[in-house]
């Protein structure tokens, strides 16, 4: 098995050839945190535009299928599968742009990370913490850039085009149905997005402090070892790091708890929405005006497109995070010194 999974590994690193394609681009963190996607904005647009055709096909999937049930064209149905698989194929080939887009942005970031502590004159380090540097490389070093640009692109981008193409659906069957789902779309993105984007920036710049603290501590007690075992130091280190630890995880637990509490408040409202869809769809169903196979289409088409929707808030607060993270990093390195003599020749990656 270790020689197959060897080979395995060997045959998709020959047919993708990532290695050899990672570009580095040079970071400026004086400019604003989103400078960096423009050096790849064209995938970035091709793999925008298949997320939206992909996210209306399966919106109005389970109409195309009641519809075909319907009409009793199963002919329809080789339509259906067949655009299924042409967007499958179609939404590989972006993959592999976003994953080449996001790969050089984040291996451009971490080059140009290392660059500038490693640029920096030595006296800041000496008055800098060095658990806090790791915490920062850690924390925001390229992978809180790939967090919020995939949730956007793969998680907030696709439910929102979902739910707005099947409300236009539902507008197509019946005006009041589809003026409510809008309505609801509205009432429950802009209350949830409110309420984790409030709660998450509430709680992000002490969770910043417990967690640098945490890092800090972690890497003092690892390369201070023989300090603090020299001046007999070891009970107050450990009473110490008991001490930042539990507050580490209260910060922590606090905001997800008080996720938690978000979350009750959208379902409530998510499942009232669903209530009122249903009651006018059986409205509609008592007095002829669809059938019954329509009906049940009608509904699935809303619950399907709308479901995703209960993830907005939690999108928003991942979002107003990573970008939290992004912020404090760029601020972090802005104030955390200059060099005063050139260290690296100008045409160096990474400057």
């Amino acid at each position: 098995m270790q020689d197959l999974q060897t080979q395995y590994y060997n045959f998709l690193a020959k047919l993708f050839r990532f290695e050899t394609k990672i570009k580095i681009y040079t970071i400026d963190f004086a400019k604003p945190w989103h400078a960096v996607f423009w050096h790849e904005k064209i995938k970035f647009a091709v793999v925008f535009v298949i997320e939206i055709l992909q996210a209306i096909y399966e919106a109005i999937l389970p109409l195309a299928i009641g519809f075909a049930i319907t009409e009793s064209k199963f002919e329809y149905v080789w339509w259906i599968i067949g655009i299924y698989i042409l967007l499958e194929f179609v939404n590989r080939l972006a993959l592999y742009f976003w994953h080449l887009a996001t790969g050089n942005t984040q291996a451009s970031i971490l080059i140009a990370m290392q660059s500038f502590f490693l640029t920096t004159d030595p006296i800041h380090h000496a008055t800098k913490s060095t658990g806090k540097i790791v915490s920062k490389i850690q924390a925001a070093g390229g992978r809180d850039f790939m967090v919020m640009m995939g949730t956007f692109m793969f998680e907030i981008l696709p439910v929102v085009v979902t739910y707005f193409t099947t409300t236009i659906v539902l507008f197509k069957f019946d005006f009041k149905i589809g003026l409510v789902a809008l309505i609801f779309f509205v009432i429950i993105t802009v209350v949830s997005s409110f309420l984790r984007y409030f709660h998450t920036k509430s709680l992000n710049e002490p969770w910043i402090k417990s967690r640098d603290k945490y890092s800090a501590n972690q890497v003092e007690n690892l390369t201070q070892n023989a300090l603090i075992r020299s001046i007999f130091a070891t009970p107050e280190q450990i009473e110490q790091s008991i001490q930042i630890i539990n507050k580490t995880i209260a910060v922590r637990n606090i905001r997800n708890q008080g996720n938690s509490v978000n979350v009750f408040i959208m379902r409530i409202l998510y499942m009232f929405s669903v209530l009122i869809i249903s009651c006018m769809t059986f409205e509609l169903l008592k007095n002829n005006q669809i059938s019954a196979i329509l009906a049940t289409t009608l509904l699935l088409t809303y619950l399907n497109g709308s479901r995703q929707i209960l993830k907005i808030g939690d999108l928003v607060a991942q979002v107003t995070e990573s970008q939290g993270n992004i912020v404090d990093m760029y601020s972090f390195i802005n104030n955390f010194g200059k060099q005063t003599f050139p260290v690296l020749d100008q045409n160096d990656k990474g400057l």
